[in-house]
């Protein structure tokens, strides 16, 4: 914890804050390892995780600023009986912040395209491949240039639109911000991500079978138990391309990590003060014994935190389609409540990155 405090950057800290508590407890932290560092795009993930979580908050307080702004034209002051034409239509400050948010979002595509390489490579005690047999087999060979290539179309993506400006309407419109542009990019970026870290997550969880009899923490038993009701360790080449659909689908439903919110369950609120929600409910274990899933009680002392106290929830942790109250389903940014009803900025970066939102 100790270097992350040094630097100061609020995304760097909660993202090294998230990984400790994810793997406490594993039997990984006892093996003796013989590399003095790991590589960076290993040992930085809190530098460039954190970045991006950064320049989400950042992004979402451009647009709550724009939300509640008024971009009309004329604008009509009724109490002067004044009318002004004006410029607050000018799409300038959402481009920037697009073209922002596609370059921070696809850089996590990259370093992510960089550990999938080095999952394969056959370093540290892991079959090249990833798989018994590799030569015979081709592993996850192939899904690696998946990645490649999503990576690289990604870096022709995140030209910044807002660089350009073609004149319109007889010149009377001479600049324009071309944010529905950096818009539909950011777009395009994202749903690249969501492939790229479903192919990471496809081979982290083929990585795990090689570690066993170690046990693992608890946040990832349940996620490696998840992935394997829905698709089986590779054995031996198939075709993987509905593997990448499966855990896509996964990812989207938030069957890897949006832990049942239950009613039923009896929990104290007490209990959850000073903790993130994650670590407020009761761990249930499937029939093989491995964790399941986590189940809270909804309580106006949940709420409570959520509305009020930006320390004890992650940006979009309690984003869900279960459940119907919007406190429930809205981001903390900069101690305030933004309200996405989807969450289709968020949720992507949410829910593939840590394990949890």
């Amino acid at each position: 914890k100790k270097p992350h405090l040094l630097r100061g950057f609020k995304g760097q800290s909660q993202c090294a804050k998230q990984i400790l508590e994810i793997l406490d407890k594993s039997d990984l932290h006892q093996i003796h390892s013989k590399s003095v560092q790991d590589p960076y795009s290993f040992r930085c993930i809190p530098q460039v995780h954190g970045a991006t979580k950064d320049v989400v908050v950042h992004v979402g307080n451009i647009f709550a600023t724009e939300i509640n702004s008024v971009t009309d034209n004329p604008i009509i002051f009724s109490k002067s009986n004044t009318i002004i034409s004006g410029g607050n239509f000018h799409g300038q400050p959402l481009a920037f912040a697009l073209d922002f948010l596609k370059i921070s979002i696809a850089e996590l595509g990259s370093i992510s395209e960089r550990r999938i390489f080095k999952l394969i490579s056959g370093e540290r005690g892991l079959p090249v491949f990833l798989i018994e047999n590799a030569g015979l087999n081709s592993g996850f060979m192939i899904t690696q240039y998946t990645t490649a290539a999503l990576v690289s179309e990604n870096k022709s993506l995140c030209f910044p639109s807002s660089a350009d400006s073609i004149p319109t309407g007889m010149g009377q419109e001479d600049h324009v911000s071309m944010g529905s542009i950096s818009g539909r990019m950011c777009l395009e970026v994202i749903g690249n991500l969501e492939k790229i870290i479903a192919i990471e997550l496809l081979h982290a969880a083929q990585a795990l079978e090689f570690r066993r009899p170690n046990k693992f923490s608890d946040p990832i038993e349940i996620t490696f138990s998840r992935i394997r009701k829905n698709i089986k360790k590779l054995e031996e080449d198939r075709i993987l391309s509905k593997d990448i659909e499966e855990m896509i689908n996964l990812i989207y439903n938030k069957d890897l990590n949006d832990y049942v919110l239950d009613e039923t369950v009896t929990q104290n609120p007490d209990e959850i003060q000073n903790t993130k929600l994650y670590y407020g409910g009761i761990l249930e274990y499937d029939d093989n014994g491995l964790p399941y899933r986590y189940k809270f009680r909804i309580t106006d002392h949940i709420k409570r935190i959520i509305r009020n106290d930006s320390t004890n929830v992650e940006l979009g942790l309690v984003v869900t389609s279960n459940i119907d109250d919007i406190s429930l389903r809205a981001a903390m940014v900069s101690n305030q409540i933004i309200k996405y009803p989807s969450a289709a900025i968020l949720n992507p970066l949410g829910v593939v990155l840590y394990g949890s939102h």
